[in-house]
């Protein structure tokens, strides 16, 4: 339901595009720093609420379960995933340094396979800006 410090959403990187498929091309040649820059957000539409995700960083890391291995709701937890995320060796990332999460931030974390290695995952951070209750439409 999208309440909890980090939701993880699984995709695949399909060779179609479908899915997440061109994810990693797309977020690598951002320019995160540019608050004005539209393509820099997602948005979550669920029955009860439009969510809006500014992308804070995006890059290769292990594909151990994030969630299994770190509480984002325990500040230690948190910054710890942040500077090994941000710092992690290989593959590529592209992360703003001026919008780095910040504990107590909602995150939502598009996850999928990295086509290269299957030991790593490709991770799209976004930063929870906007929250709206979704439209209901009319009859």
């Amino acid at each position: 339901d999208y309440t909890d410090p980090c939701t993880v959403i699984y995709g695949h990187d399909m060779m179609s595009g479908r899915m997440f498929g061109y994810l990693e091309p797309y977020t690598l040649q951002m320019d995160l720093e540019d608050a004005e820059d539209t393509n820099n957000y997602f948005v979550i539409d669920t029955p009860e609420k439009e969510l809006t995700y500014r992308i804070s960083c995006a890059g290769v890391y292990s594909n151990a379960h994030i969630l299994y291995f770190h509480d984002f709701s325990v500040e230690e937890d948190f910054n710890a995933f942040f500077d090994e995320f941000y710092n992690f060796s290989y593959g590529n990332r592209n992360c703003s340094e001026s919008f780095r999460p910040q504990f107590g931030d909602k995150l939502c974390i598009l996850l999928t396979c990295h086509k290269l290695n299957n030991q790593y995952r490709y991770l799209t951070i976004g930063v929870l800006v906007d929250e709206h209750p979704a439209l209901v439409s009319g009859s």
